[in-house]
């Protein structure tokens, strides 16, 4: 090879190496550029973005939690409003059956007294006077006035558990009716059984006046067995009455705790939905 060409040829390849090296530079400068730019876009742009998602999750998962708190509150003080309810309507149920067993007692002893015939009839008239005008009459009066009492508490405790579920903040519209509806009827029906026991009061008052004159005037066995069956009819009846009122505030009290139940329910399931969507949003980021 000639001196000429070589020389040509290392000009050539410093050209070469020269144009690479340019190029080089120039790449390795964009790419400086880019980390940059990218640098500015996540420090000023995705990482505030990211941080403010990450708080208001958090945000939102703390307050479903105290929301749940809560709930879990109120649901205690609930159930324990309704295990009271439960054991003042067995106390009274407890009462009525004791009645109805003094009822039926009397109403065997009487027939016996019929059947003594006539020989004793003024001491079957004593004694009817006796346990007729005090006993059994004051027995009655005082049971009313115990119901009145265990329907003031029954009431008291159904106004507590209606406040409560109704400061409850998730309920919808409908719920919300529905609870009130219930809690009218029960006041209604509380309304309307110490209305009838505060007549049933005054009733027995005034029988027993009236029983004092009506014995007076008895004068032979037939007219003693006929009053006596009319005054424990009209005791039995009266009785059946309280029954069936009080069967239907158990209906009602019944109701509410389906309401409250089916309300546990729901929060349960809203907070599930709640905690899955705050999982697939930590997932996702």
């Amino acid at each position: 090879m000639s001196p000429d060409l070589g020389i040509l040829a290392d000009k050539d390849d410093g050209k070469y190496i020269s144009g690479l090296s340019t190029v080089l530079v120039t790449t390795i400068q964009e790419v400086k550029d880019r980390v940059s730019q990218i640098e500015h876009i996540f420090s000023g742009e995705l990482f505030p973005n990211c941080q403010s998602k990450s708080k208001i999750l958090e945000e939102s998962f703390a307050e479903a939690k105290r929301t749940e708190d809560e709930w879990r509150k109120k649901e205690k003080s609930l159930l324990f409003m309704i295990e009271e309810l439960q054991f003042e309507k067995q106390h009274i149920i407890e009462q009525n059956q004791k009645l109805i067993a003094s009822f039926k007692l009397k109403l065997v002893n009487n027939n016996a007294l019929d059947e003594e015939g006539s020989t004793n009839e003024k001491q079957h008239l004593a004694e009817l006077e006796s346990v007729g005008k005090t006993k059994e009459v004051d027995e009655f009066q005082e049971h009313i006035r115990h119901g009145i009492e265990e329907l003031e508490r029954i009431k008291s405790f159904g106004e507590k558990a209606s406040q409560m579920v109704n400061s409850e903040q998730h309920l919808n519209e409908h719920q919300i009716n529905m609870l009130l509806s219930t809690r009218k009827s029960v006041k209604e029906k509380v309304f309307e059984l110490q209305y009838k026991l505060e007549y049933k009061t005054r009733e027995a008052d005034e029988g027993k006046e009236k029983q004092a004159n009506l014995l007076k005037m008895l004068e032979s066995s037939h007219t003693v067995g006929l009053m006596k069956d009319r005054w424990l009819q009209g005791l039995w009846s009266n009785k059946e009455l309280l029954l069936s009122k009080i069967e239907s505030l158990n209906k009602n009290i019944f109701e509410l705790e389906d309401k409250l139940s089916q309300k546990d329910k729901w929060l349960m399931e809203e907070t599930c939905d709640k905690n899955y969507a705050g999982s697939l949003n930590q997932k996702t980021l």
